[in-house]
C-alpha cells in the first residue's frame, strides 16, 4: 500500500509497503529515504505514537495514510537537513533551507497569502541564476552557513519546547483531552451552530478518506484547519468560507476537508503542514501516485485574493490533474476492453463447451441407441435360441415318446369278429387307420397316436358326432365300453402345455 510520511523539516516522503510490514522495517526504509537513523525515529498516526512491535495493519494504518516522523534522542544523532528538491547543488541564495526561510520571512512581514510552492521555487532558481559566482561564492556560503546554524538552533529550540510542553499539557488534561474528544460530527455541529448551514460541503470522513475521494473524482483536496479561539477565524468563516460564490466555487472544484485543531486528525495535519497562523487553508493534489503540496493560505485575507490564489493553484496544476484523469480514463478503457475481451472469450468458451456438450450428448445418444439395439438383438437371438432349444427338447420328447409307444404297441389284429376299426384325423388333415381288438383299452389308442409322432406334449382324442372327449377317466375303458366298436373316427385336439 502507499504511505506518505511528513518529517519535521518539511520533507514529504512517499513509500510503497505491504500492510503486514512491521513498523521497525518501515523505519529502516525511511532511513534510506530521509537519512534519519531508524533508532531515533518516532512515527505518529493521528497524534498517537506507533510502537515497533506489530505490523502496520495491526496498528490501524490504511492505504494513503499520512504519518508524521519525528526525532527522538540527542541532537547529535539528528542528521543535517537534506537539500530541497529542485535546488541546484546548494548554490541557491537561500541555501538548503530556502523554502522554510522564505515562509518565515513572509509570515514576519504579515503576508497572508502564500503562492504555490512551484512558483516560489522558480523565483529561487531565478535569483540563483542572477547571483554572481566566482569570488562572491565564499563569503556568501559563510553567511549561509552562519544563518543556517542560527535558524537550526531556533528550530531545535521550538522542537524542544514542543516535546516538553505537549506532554505536560496532556498530563493536566487540557489540550490532550480536547484533541481526543473533538470529532468531525462535533466540529460540524459547532460550526453550523455559529456560522449557519450554508457552507462548503465538508467531507464527513477522515483526511485519508477525503484524499481518496479527491483522487477518485479528480479534484484538488482543500484542507481547512479551524481554530475557534483565533481572532481572525469568525471573519474568515462568515465573509469568505460561507460566502455563496465561494461555496459554489469550492463545491465545484474541490473536495473540502475541515477540522478543528482540537481534533486528533486536524491537529496531526496542522503539525504535518507546519500551520502557525490561522485560519489555515492548504491545497493538496494526488499526482503520479503521490500526495503533492500545491498551495497554502494563512491568516486574514480578502475574498478576491482567496479565490484568485486557489484559481492560480488550479491553473498551475491543471495539466497534472488532466494527466491523472487521462491516465484513469486510459485504465478504465483498458479495463473495459479487457472485460469485453474476457466476456467474448467466456462467451466463445461457453459456446464451445455447449457444442462439446451437444457432441457428447449426441455420442451418448447414439451409443445408447446402439447398445439398446444390440441388447434387443441379443434378446431376440436369446429368445430364438430358447425357442429352438424348447422345440428341440419337445421334438426329442416326442421322438422319445413315439419310440417308447411304438415298442410297447401290440401287433395289429386281422380283420374279423370282435375287431374295431379306428380312424385318426391328424392335425395336418391326413388320416391314419388301425385295427384294434374290441377288448383293447382307449389307452392303447393313445399309444398308437403317440407312435405316430404327434408334435404335442398334451392332447386329447374326441369323436365328432356325437361329441365325446376321451378323457383320462375313459382311458381305462375298453373300446367296446367306450362305444368305439366296431369302428370310430377320432380327432386330435391340442391342449395347452
Amino acid at each position: 500500500m502507499h504511505l506518505t510520511v511528513a518529517t519535521e523539516d518539511d520533507r514529504v516522503v512517499s513509500i510503497e509497503v505491504d500492510a503486514d510490514t512491521d513498523v521497525e522495517t518501515v523505519k529502516i526504509i525511511l532511513e534510506g529515504e530521509t537519512g534519519i537513523p531508524a533508532e531515533v525515529q518516532t512515527l505518529q498516526l493521528n497524534g498517537n505514537e506507533m510502537t515497533n512491535q506489530g505490523t502496520l495493519r495491526e496498528q490501524g494504518v490504511t492505504a494513503e495514510e499520512l504519518l508524521m516522523l519525528t526525532i527522538s534522542g540527542s541532537p547529535a544523532q539528528v542528521p543535517r537537513e537534506q537539500p530541497l528538491e529542485g535546488y541546484a547543488g546548494g548554490s541557491d541564495v537561500y541555501g538548503e533551507d530556502g523554502d522554510e526561510l522564505r515562509r518565515r520571512t513572509q509570515r514576519s512581514a504579515g503576508t497572508s497569502d502564500v503562492a504555490p510552492v512551484a512558483a516560489d521555487r522558480q523565483g529561487v532558481r531565478a535569483a540563483t541564476a542572477a547571483y554572481p559566482t566566482a569570488m562572491w561564492n565564499l563569503p556568501v556560503r559563510l553567511l549561509q552557513n552562519s544563518f543556517r546554524f542560527v535558524t537550526s538552533a531556533v528550530g531545535l529550540g521550538f522542537q524542544i519546547v514542543g516535546f516538553v510542553a505537549m506532554p505536560l499539557l496532556r498530563l493536566v488534561g487540557g489540550l490532550g483531552t480536547g484533541i481526543q474528544s473533538m470529532g468531525t460530527e462535533q466540529f460540524l455541529s459547532e460550526f453550523e451552530g455559529r456560522y449557519g448551514v450554508h457552507h462548503p460541503i465538508f467531507h464527513s470522513g477522515t483526511y485519508s478518506e477525503a484524499m481518496r475521494e479527491a483522487q477518485r473524482t479528480f479534484k484538488f483536496l482543500l484542507v481547512y484547519l479551524h481554530s475557534a479561539e483565533h481572532t481572525n477565524t469568525p471573519a474568515f468563516c462568515r465573509n469568505i468560507l460561507c460566502d455563496p460564490e465561494v461555496v459554489e466555487f469550492l463545491d465545484e472544484n474541490f473536495v473540502v476537508w475541515a477540522g478543528d485543531i482540537r481534533g486528533a486528525d486536524a491537529y496531526q495535519m496542522s503539525y504535518s503542514l507546519r500551520a502557525s497562523t490561522f485560519p489555515y487553508v492548504a491545497v493538496l493534489g494526488h499526482f503520479n501516485g503521490h500526495i503533492q503540496f500545491v498551495a497554502q493560505i494563512e491568516g486574514p485575507t480578502r475574498k478576491d485574493r482567496f479565490v484568485s490564489t486557489l484559481q492560480q493553484a488550479m491553473d498551475n496544476y491543471s495539466s497534472m490533474l488532466a494527466a491523472e484523469r487521462a491516465e484513469a480514463d486510459s485504465r478504465t478503457e483498458s479495463r473495459r476492453l479487457r472485460e469485453e475481451q474476457d466476456a467474448a472469450y467466456l462467451a466463445a468458451l461457453a459456446e464451445d463447451q455447449a457444442k462439446d456438450r451437444q457432441r457428447r450428448e449426441e455420442q451418448e445418444r447414439v451409443a445408447t441407441e446402439e447398445a439398446e439395439r444390440k441388447r434387443m438383438e441379443e434378446e431376440v437371438a436369446a429368445q430364438a435360441a430358447e425357442e429352438e432349444r424348447l422345440e428341440r427338447e419337445r421334438y426329442e420328447a416326442v421322438e422319445q415318446r413315439r419310440a417308447q409307444k411304438a415298442a410297447v404297441l401290440a401287433t395289429e389284429p386281422e380283420d374279423g369278429p370282435g375287431v374295431c376299426k379306428i380312424a385318426i384325423r391328424m392335425i395336418d388333415g391326413s388320416r391314419q387307420d388301425r385295427r384294434f381288438n374290441g377288448t383293447d383299452t382307449v389307452r392303447q389308442v393313445y399309444d398308437f397316436v403317440d407312435s405316430l409322432g404327434v408334435p404335442f406334449q398334451k392332447y386329447t382324442l374326441a369323436t365328432n358326432f356325437p361329441r365325446k372327449v376321451l378323457t383320462d377317466e375313459i382311458c381305462s375303458q375298453t373300446l367296446e365300453e367306450a362305444g368305439l366298436s366296431p369302428q370310430a373316427l377320432l380327432f386330435i385336439k391340442q391342449e395347452d402345455d
